[in-house]
């Protein structure tokens, strides 16, 4: 095994560990551009790398068992494309144009400054000013 494999390891198995929680670095952007390209010099520019107490378990051989989130609560993970692509087509499925608009206001979700192109509901109190009256003006 070639050196630069040994690096190219090294530097594979760190984002590995970083990724999983297990330690914690430093790295300027100038030399995280280089992490392909030159990896040795991206090493040499990785600072304060310290375990975390995760890390320090796992190094210690510890199994540290935690219980398993509620499925009812959200565990603050964000939800994937599929099945957000999922829900939306059974939005979509499920209401009009104007309907599903208005369950997504309901829902805090962002519409992108969609609006329906209809008259009020009949139930708004829209009345157009009298003949003679002051309109506002």
């Amino acid at each position: 095994m070639t050196d630069s494999a040994l690096i190219s390891g090294f530097a594979y198995e760190r984002d590995l560990a970083r990724g999983a929680g297990l330690i914690t670095s430093e790295v300027s952007d100038h030399a995280a551009a280089y992490r392909t390209q030159n990896t040795d010099f991206y090493l040499q520019n990785v600072r304060k790398l310290a375990l975390t107490i995760s890390g320090r378990d796992r190094a210690r051989g510890r199994v540290v068992e935690v219980p398993l989130p509620d499925p009812g609560e959200d565990d603050g993970r964000l939800i994937s494309h599929l099945v957000l692509g999922q829900v939306a087509e059974e939005v979509e499925r499920q209401y009009s144009h104007e309907q599903a608009i208005v369950f997504l206001e309901e829902s805090s979700a962002r519409t992108a400054g969609a609006r329906p192109s209809i008259a009020p509901a009949p139930w708004a109190c829209s009345h157009p000013p009298h003949a003679g009256t002051n309109s506002g003006i």
